[in-house]
């Protein structure tokens, strides 16, 4: 089956903003959904990459991509500040 992101609701402009309510909402719809900490070693090799591809595929959606790189953003604070929490996932 195929999964259409949009199909959330157009009114769900905050789901780069709050993650709990996107996984909620999905989790509620049964669409799969991946989830990455700030702690994971992966994160931001992870971020960039989903970034790039974003940028490639979301031209229409410009708002959606700088979402994105807020959030990587958050995720290059939160490691430099902790790095002593930094880690390959359990």
């Amino acid at each position: 089956m195929t999964y259409n992101f949009n199909d959330l609701d157009n009114s769900d402009k905050w789901y780069l903003k709050d993650q709990r309510k996107l996984v909620e909402k999905c989790q509620a719809q049964d669409i799969p959904v991946f989830c990455i900490c700030g702690n994971d070693i992966n994160a931001i090799p992870a971020l960039r990459e989903y970034i790039n591809s974003a940028e490639k595929h979301e031209s229409g959606n410009p708002e959606f991509v700088e979402g994105l790189k807020l959030l990587l953003a958050d995720f290059q604070e939160y490691q430099t500040e902790n790095p002593e929490d930094i880690k390959v996932p359990d």
